[in-house]
């Protein structure tokens, strides 16, 4: 039986195929296949039962879930394109006002776990030079502590922050921004009163949706720190939300902001990650952007020795003392 992430591929070449109808199967037999993946499969099944213009049964689909106590937040809602026929519904309304509630109330319980990974040498007296970590969507913390612990290597004190967001069991996102941010501000506190990071040496970065959470945070200055270093970045939260970074980067602060950058030759957002990478030269921003041949959407083989480069850089471009 296919996992989640094969049968997501099988759905989104069928899509990008534009044989909707075909798709549409597979999301079901996904369904049926992982209940536990309700968040995901569904939220196929209502994308493309919207796009196929059978609006009633997307509609139904959504009651149906907002029942059961399945609520996608409200910027997926009110952005995703494909549900445009939609919104104009009143019950579309009411489905907004109860996405809206649970996602407030998931504010006030909900965090993050973070994961710390010390480095062997001692703790300087202002504190370790740190990086603190957001996975990528349809992962968490052990694929994601597997490629970024190496950064203790370096004398970083590594931080990898796991969202509370689940899509299925052990599987997260980063799709309600606000909570995102709350629980990266959260752990970014944690990462200096608690485990002994330099808030002037505190670097943060991500793969992939995690890029989002992290730079964002920046860019709308959610937090202090200055420097991000990101693998395969996307520039976006989510398919109907195309390259806000981008934006937030034309006119943000960029004092003292340096940014590193890996992507894949293949990604197919390499694209974006461009975008982003020249907006930033194009206000004097240090940005680096190394483009990773023969990969897509992915982690390189040689990404503990890539980062182990970039992090020695980093160290260099931190205030002496």
């Amino acid at each position: 039986m296919p996992n989640l992430g094969e049968y997501r591929q099988q759905v989104m070449a069928l899509w990008q195929q534009k044989n909707l109808s075909a798709a549409l199967e597979v999301a079901q037999q996904a369904a049926v296949s992982l209940p536990g993946a309700d968040y995901e499969t569904r939220w196929w099944q209502v994308q493309l039962l919207a796009g196929l213009g059978r609006a009633e049964e997307a509609m139904a689909q959504l009651e149906s879930a907002s029942s059961s106590g399945l609520h996608w937040p409200p910027n997926i809602l009110e952005g995703e394109p494909t549900l445009s026929t939609l919104r104009s519904d009143p019950r579309f309304a009411n489905l907004l006002a109860a996405s809206a509630q649970y996602w407030q109330q998931r504010m006030r319980t909900d965090r993050g776990t973070l994961r710390v990974i010390p480095p062997a040498t001692p703790r300087p007296p202002r504190g370790y030079p740190a990086i603190l970590v957001c996975h990528g969507r349809g992962q968490g913390e052990p694929i994601t502590t597997a490629h970024w612990s190496a950064a203790a290597q370096s004398g970083f004190l590594v931080g990898v922050l796991q969202s509370s967001q689940q899509v299925a069991p052990s599987i997260f996102c980063w799709d309600y921004v606000p909570l995102a941010q709350q629980e990266l501000v959260q752990a970014y506190r944690e990462m200096i009163e608690v485990h002994g990071a330099d808030p002037a040496r505190l670097v943060l970065g991500g793969f992939s949706q995690g890029t989002d959470v992290s730079v964002r945070s920046i860019l709308e200055g959610k937090v202090p720190a200055r420097t991000f270093v990101v693998m395969a970045p996307t520039t976006q939260i989510y398919a109907g939300d195309p390259y806000p970074l981008v934006q937030l980067a034309k006119t943000c602060d960029v004092t003292s902001l340096r940014a590193w950058m890996f992507s894949g030759q293949q990604d197919k957002w390499l694209g974006a990650a461009q975008q982003l990478h020249g907006t930033l030269l194009g206000r004097k921003v240090d940005s680096r952007l190394e483009i990773v041949p023969n990969i897509g959407h992915d982690y390189p083989a040689d990404f503990a020795q890539r980062l182990g480069a970039r992090l020695a850089q980093v160290q260099a471009t931190f205030p002496a003392g």
